[in-house]
């Protein structure tokens, strides 16, 4: 993650690999997980001091592929049916 004063500086083809915090934060997809150790109004109070610093950084995108296994053409698959059409 780098800040917005960093971000500025990269040039526009750099820029489209990375993307704000602030939709993520404000609709609530990121939350931190409580500790069951901590009372509520505690933690609430430190969410909030770190989702409000985390909302001025961007994050690089990265991208997952996963491969899945190559069929084994000696093996029936299992989406073919036994049933004859003939």
């Amino acid at each position: 993650m780098i800040s917005g004063k960093l971000y500025a500086t990269l040039d526009e083809e750099e820029k489209k690999l990375w993307h704000s915090h602030i939709f993520e934060v404000k609709s609530g997809m990121v939350v931190m997980p409580a500790p069951n150790t901590v009372p509520q109004m505690i933690w609430e109070k430190a969410e909030r001091a770190e989702l409000e610093q985390l909302i001025t950084l961007y994050g690089k995108t990265s991208v997952v592929i996963r491969l899945l296994p190559t069929p084994n053409p000696s093996q029936p698959s299992s989406n073919s049916s036994n049933v004859d059409d003939g």
